[in-house]
This record gives structure tokens, sequence and C-alpha cells, in this order.
């Protein structure tokens, strides 16, 4: 999770418990999420991963998907919209952040 002593902009919004946006091997990750939703790798930005599981959440263009690895299954989120009120509803309920499955 981004913290105030990181690079990170104490501006920017962190990451939701649970999720980091510490990706390892991200240019495998990203081209693995632009594949899944049928995007270019330059597309995907904002990946959060799972900490305990099979879950990113990711950005392309103005949408946000959300992609489990194990079940290969996505899902756009369609409420509500745009980065720092999702990863805050995330925080708060995750459960309340309204999909679209792909």
């Amino acid at each position: 999770m981004a913290t105030a002593t990181d690079s990170v902009s104490e501006a920017a919004v962190s990451a939701p418990r649970g999720w980091t946006d510490k990706i390892v091997a991200a240019d495998k990750v990203k081209a693995m999420l632009a594949s899944s939703i049928g995007k270019t790798d330059a597309s995907i930005k904002d990946i959060l991963e799972q900490v305990h599981g099979d879950q990113y959440v990711f950005s392309s263009g103005t949408d946000f998907y959300f992609w489990n690895c194990s079940s290969d299954e996505g899902a756009v989120v369609t409420d509500p919209k745009g980065k720092d009120k999702i990863w805050s509803q995330m925080n708060t309920d995750i459960t309340k952040v309204k999909v679209r499955q792909l």
C-alpha cells in the first residue's frame, strides 16, 4: 500500500486495504490484462493486485476493470466512476462497487 514515505505524491490516492500497487512482473501482468479485455498493453494503467488473492483492478481508457486470474473472468466497473471514488469505495465496502460481467 502506498504511504506518505513512498515516492508517490501525498495527494495521490492510496491503494485500498488488501490491495497493492507494487506489481511483480508488471510488463507481463499488463500484457495479460490487456489481452483479457482486448486492449493494447499501453492502454493499461492504475493496476492494483489483491494482496492475498488472484484479482487485479485496473483502468483502460476511461473504464476500470476487475480481472480474476483463477476463473479468467472479468467485469467492468459501472459505479462509482473515477479512480478516487472507486478506490475509496473499495476501501469502505468493495461489495458496493457495481460491475457488469464481461
